[in-house]
């Protein structure tokens, strides 16, 4: 049994399933369509979070371009890329909110993540 004064720690601790719920709650927009299945401030929330993570994306492009990422942590992160490119949350928020970037990350994006003409064709839907 915890120290009684931790217990208060250990009995408000989340199980595991719970924990699983709310990541599944969190990823639910990278599945589903944006405009089908989001209530507006659901899609505001996840609008936020991949804000966040193509900044994340930017900021590590410029980076590398500058020669101050490792090949290899750049391998990662444009792997990363291009597994989460083809959710229908993705490309959702790409196409209505590309242009808040730098227009050297879009071009990038476009060709180098996105790539071929049936990917790009699929993100301009």
């Amino acid at each position: 049994m915890p120290h009684p004064d931790l217990a208060h720690l250990y009995l408000g601790a989340k199980l595991p399933h719970e924990v699983l719920d709310q990541l599944s709650e969190v990823h639910s927009p990278f599945r589903c369509k944006i405009d089908d299945g989001l209530a507006p401030v659901e899609k505001f929330r996840f609008y936020i979070l991949l804000n966040n993570i193509f900044r994340v994306y930017e900021n590590a492009y410029y980076q590398y371009t500058q020669g101050t990422v490792d090949s290899g942590v750049w391998a990662g992160i444009f792997g990363n890329m291009n597994v989460t490119k083809a959710t229908s949350g993705y490309r959702a928020f790409w196409r209505e909110r590309r242009m808040i970037f730098g227009e050297k990350f879009q071009d990038f994006y476009d060709t180098e993540v996105i790539g071929s003409a049936d990917t790009l064709s699929a993100f301009k839907e």
